[in-house]
């Protein structure tokens, strides 16, 4: 009896292992459901990846099913972003051009052997790990966010000089950084004190307001404050600067942050940056370069005219 009792259970947990489904979302707002039956009829490929990890060649065989084979089936239109959610928040987002460079596929097999129905993960050739999300639960269409022209980008130090640092900030030892909840309070303040045009404070917005990190490795990410921040710190390592967050996997922290926009606000990390071979640096001047700005120093204002000449350790803010 104890062996049949056994048998079933055995059976039951082998059923909810190969049972599976993910959440698949259009860009209108309807929801399908993408399961095994429909994932066997798509075409199989394989790509092969070669990683180096703690000074050793790893080559692995994938095999599954790609990613805008998936968004063809559903009707993604193609022209907006494609994010992937897995089961612990881990969130990855991917444009056009992103996803026709990388060709990424879902991965049901790594070296012949089959992958955790649970843990499927998406994998590419041609893209660092950062992207290969595990234990996908949504995909889903969703519009892009533009970065908008700021309406004043502020020097880092004008906004860590006004916040108070902590010393190993829990849980973390042996750091220094500032929690991003005082950094917003005090945009909030400084806003408030220094009105900019249709502004709006952070914490009116709620589950609205959304942070976009850019390094200066041109990684960009763009997450919810609620959801992904509210926990976070920003950490000082080196002469940098990286955010550790209990509210997000150790994958997902953002390193070597060059800016930090919030409500159109830029908080500009100019110390992380090679000016001259920064590209995305270099994309930000002349992209902040088709309006006119004015530099606040200290107590005086200057019209600026040659950014490349702007000495940003001296600048309170421009707007």
């Amino acid at each position: 009896m104890y062996k049949i009792k056994y048998v079933f259970l055995l059976v039951m947990m082998l059923v909810v292992i190969t049972i599976w489904s993910i959440q698949v979302e259009t860009i209108d707002g309807v929801s399908h459901t993408l399961d095994q039956e429909i994932f066997n009829t798509f075409e199989m490929v394989e790509i092969t990846t070669i990683r180096s990890s703690r000074g050793e060649e790893r080559n692995d065989l994938w095999r599954g099913v790609r990613l805008v084979d998936i968004m063809n089936h559903f009707g993604f239109s193609g022209y907006h972003v494609t994010e992937l959610l897995a089961f612990d928040k881990y969130l990855i987002r991917m444009n056009p051009s992103m996803l026709a460079e990388y060709d990424p596929i879902i991965a049901l097999e790594r070296n012949s052997v089959p992958i955790q129905a649970t843990r499927l993960r998406l994998v590419s050739d041609k893209m660092i790990e950062m992207f290969w999300i595990a234990g996908i639960e949504i995909i889903r269409e969703v519009p892009d966010f533009p970065m908008l022209m700021p309406k004043r980008i502020i020097t880092y130090h004008t906004v860590l000089d006004q916040v108070r640092l902590h010393v190993n900030p829990a849980p973390f030892v042996d750091v220094k950084g500032y929690q991003m909840r005082d950094i917003l309070r005090w945009l909030d303040t400084f806003n408030t004190n220094h009105p900019l045009p249709t502004q709006t404070s952070p914490f009116e917005r709620g589950n609205d307001l959304v942070i976009r990190l850019v390094s200066t490795d041109g990684i960009e990410q763009i997450l919810n404050f609620n959801d992904y921040f509210y926990n976070a710190v920003l950490l000082i390592v080196g002469e940098l600067f990286s955010i550790f967050s209990l509210d997000m996997t150790a994958g997902m922290w953002p390193k070597d942050i060059m800016l930090m926009e919030i409500n159109q606000n830029v908080i500009f990390f100019y110390i992380t940056i090679d000016k001259e071979n920064n590209l995305k640096y270099q994309e930000l001047l002349k992209f902040i370069s088709q309006r006119e700005w004015t530099a606040r120093f200290g107590t005086h204002n200057t019209k600026i005219t040659d950014f490349e000449e702007l000495r940003w350790e001296n600048v309170v803010y421009i707007y």
